[in-house]
């Protein structure tokens, strides 16, 4: 038992692997992220390890469900809109018995401080904040279109936000408040 417990992560990471190969090659993204489903609709986190996408998708869900709280597969939809699906990648709290979807909300690149702030992002900055928290093994120039059209697609209708966070709920009004100023 003690030999399968190291070898797993291995297979972990295997998995994972062919996973993003399949993403890239449908146009799909297998984005670094956590999420919440509010309602059907998907917020996202991005952010790298220790900055606290955990931290939301299991401990500051506001009125959600942990979507995802390591990896999720981000598609386009053709009305321009994002669809988000939860992957079994992550902690043992969230299994493949919490398999979900729904439409993307937003996405936030977070990072921990000692005040709430959010922006929306511009389309560079939008652009070079994703391309590190993707998996893309692929050096086919087809695939490659593929996934800059998914990115391009993200950062043209600019789904991505600048979050700044303490560790409490009181950050989601700022979430809530953009969704009804965009209804």
């Amino acid at each position: 038992m003690y030999v399968f417990r190291d070898v797993l992560p291995c297979y972990n990471d295997a998995l994972w692997v062919c996973l993003s190969i399949i993403c890239s090659d449908r146009g799909q993204l297998l984005l670094h992220a956590s999420g919440v489903n509010i309602d059907g609709r998907v917020w996202l986190f991005c952010g790298p390890s220790g900055s606290g996408k955990t931290t939301i998708a299991l401990k500051l869900r506001h009125r959600g469900v942990p979507f995802s709280d390591d990896r999720v597969i981000v598609e386009p939809c053709e009305d321009g809109s994002l669809k988000a699906f939860s992957t079994p990648f992550g902690s043992d709290v969230l299994s493949y018995r919490n398999a979900q979807s729904g439409i993307v909300e937003g996405i936030c690149f977070i990072e921990q401080g000692d005040q709430h702030r959010l922006s929306l992002m511009k389309q560079d900055e939008i652009v070079s904040k994703i391309f590190p928290q993707i998996a893309c093994f692929s050096r086919d120039p087809s695939v490659l279109d593929k996934v800059m059209s998914t990115i391009s697609l993200i950062a043209e209708n600019r789904y991505c936000y600048s979050l700044t966070f303490r560790e409490d709920e009181s950050f989601w009004p700022l979430l809530y408040n953009l969704k009804d100023k965009t209804e």
